[in-house]
């Protein structure tokens, strides 16, 4: 089984009355109920607050612990992502076949998660159009690579360095090397708006990292999804 874990979410929808705020690497915190905190050595999410957010007279409690392990128990499935749970989207069975390009551009067909794994919840809202913008332009500046830079990693065509500061939130990464075929495609996409079918929306919606790369009705092809950003926001999709 294939799980993914995601740690900062905009908000839930499978548990009602709730919203779920990113807060970088904050713990998550639940509007009107917990606080959770997931924690690598043991592999659990606990709750850290009382619900309505009120720290407990006595965090002992059993009524609170017992509301606490409820809450962090609605939100496993929601929270753990079964990527392995495939179909098209039509609903059959993934085909070797399916990315075949037809004479429009596009696939055969497309894989989406399955309906009873999108059923569990969603980390990002339900969002059927995305328009291309191009690359984002870096957010720190860049530099040219030093001569052992430029001895270990100009084979690969990377012509530029972009250093991430300390506080940044791409922390632990400490920068990234940049090609010209990527400075190129800077803000440069076709600026069309492409909209999906309900099944490719969702799984967007349950697994933002699902797709390395989507359809441009503009472009005619695909490219990969840092191109893009949903429709009416700036928010790049697969993030």
């Amino acid at each position: 089984m294939k799980l993914r874990i995601y740690r900062t979410f905009k908000w839930v929808s499978a548990v009602p009355d709730s919203e779920i705020r990113l807060g970088g690497r904050s713990p998550l915190r639940l509007k009107g109920c917990d606080e959770l905190q997931y924690y690598h050595e043991s592999g659990e999410w606990r709750a850290v607050s009382i619900v309505e957010g009120k720290k407990p007279e006595n965090p002992h409690d059993e009524e609170d612990r017992k509301s606490r392990e409820q809450m962090v128990e609605k939100l496993k499935d929601i929270l753990l992502v079964d990527c392995s749970q495939q179909c098209l989207t039509n609903g059959q069975p993934v085909t070797p076949d399916h990315r075949e390009i037809q004479a429009n551009g596009m696939q055969k067909a497309y894989v989406v998660l399955t309906p009873e794994e999108r059923a569990k919840g969603f980390v990002r809202p339900v969002r059927k159009s995305y328009r291309h913008l191009g690359l984002a332009a870096p957010k720190n500046p860049l530099r040219d690579l030093t001569a052992e830079e430029h001895e270990s990693y100009s084979k690969f065509g990377y012509v530029k360095y972009e250093e991430y500061p300390k506080d940044s939130p791409q922390y632990p990464v400490v920068g990234i090397y940049w090609t010209q075929d990527r400075l190129n495609r800077i803000n440069q996409g076709c600026g069309v708006v492409t909209t999906m079918g309900v099944a490719l929306a969702e799984t967007y919606a349950r697994d933002p990292s699902f797709y390395g790369s989507t359809f441009c009705c503009g472009c005619g092809k695909h490219l990969p999804v840092e191109e893009f950003v949903w429709d009416g926001i700036d928010e790049r999709v697969g993030s």
